[in-house]
């Protein structure tokens, strides 16, 4: 449809029904120009069962997804919303997290300073890197008592993962008075750590860290999912309000993945907006104002599943 003001041609709007895109992508294009208009809302068609043909569809926020093939295995870490698609995909036919025990931890690793030695350690066997464990104690022993064992598990399974999904939770960290180093999780005894919150050229060097560790010890062609928790903060010590400092937070995170996908211009390093999906639906939360409605998460994890042409039976 061409769009006429004054002066001549202004552009053309394109409403697209591709099937990689799906329906009702608004598209403008003005002086050569490509752009998407952002929709009046996010319209979720309902789900009622994993291997129905008509999914759910968020398609208005439809992006670039790899496609898992049969037998694909995925690696899943983060926040603790990354154990609903955990569930999900288990649910689908893929293999996520094979050793899954050695993976207990896997919804935990709420920050990307964590993320990235949890990486050294397991690819690296950097024994100078247990932070993550827990600043002091060890959780993560304490349920594995071999720690050689558990770390070779994990790395044998990151070396055989056709893709790696990392949920990224939060910016606000505590570090170490004496050596700077962040604790996995807030500390029980404060008196030797500082709050801090992670910049956001912290956060990309950190992801970048990753994503080299990936390239350089896991498959070639290994695919590396970036997405956001929707999850706000309970609680922060920043002094603002809880709300103010969850979408500085957050906005942190975003900028840092959007920073890193424009460095790399790796086509193997996608973004998925679970962030935007859950965000920019009406009606969205629990009473409690901080956790998805079930519905909800269920049409987030359908588009995963949708855009990654995997189905019941884990064939693409």
């Amino acid at each position: 449809m061409l769009v006429l003001a004054s002066g001549g041609v202004v552009g053309y709007l394109h409403r697209t029904g591709c099937a990689d895109q799906g329906p009702y992508v608004t598209v403008w294009c003005r002086m050569g120009q490509v752009y998407r208009v952002n929709p009046d809302r996010i319209t979720v068609q309902p789900a009622d069962r994993w291997d129905s043909d008509t999914r759910g569809s968020t398609s208005c926020l439809s992006v670039r997804m790899p496609r898992l093939r049969p037998g694909c295995r995925v690696v899943a870490l983060g926040s603790c919303f990354a154990q609903h698609l955990i569930d999900v995909l288990c649910k689908v036919g893929v293999t996520v997290n094979d050793h899954g025990s050695l993976f207990y931890y896997a919804d935990e690793i709420v920050n990307t300073f964590t993320l990235s030695e949890h990486f050294q350690w397991a690819l690296c066997e950097d024994d100078s890197r247990p932070n993550f464990l827990f600043d002091g104690a060890s959780r993560y022993c304490s349920h594995i008592q071999d720690a050689a064992s558990a770390r070779a598990g994990v790395h044998d399974t990151l070396l055989a993962a056709d893709c790696v999904v990392l949920t990224l939770g939060l910016s606000e960290v505590w570090r170490r008075r004496d050596t700077g180093r962040v604790a996995w999780h807030r500390p029980d005894d404060t008196s030797e750590h500082v709050f801090s919150v992670a910049t956001v050229q912290e956060n990309t060097d950190n992801l970048r860290d990753v994503v080299r560790l990936i390239r350089a010890h896991c498959q070639p062609e290994c695919a590396v999912v970036l997405t956001v928790s929707p999850v706000p903060l309970n609680a922060t010590f920043r002094d603002m309000p809880v709300q103010v400092a969850d979408t500085f937070s957050k906005a942190r995170l975003l900028a840092a993945v959007d920073g890193l996908l424009t460095e790399l211009a790796d086509p193997n390093v996608f973004y998925w907006p679970a962030y935007d999906y859950v965000t920019r639906q009406e009606d969205a939360w629990e009473p409690d104002g901080r956790h998805p409605k079930m519905p909800v998460i269920r049409q987030v994890m359908d588009e995963f599943i949708r855009l990654t042409g995997v189905t019941m039976s884990g064939v693409a």
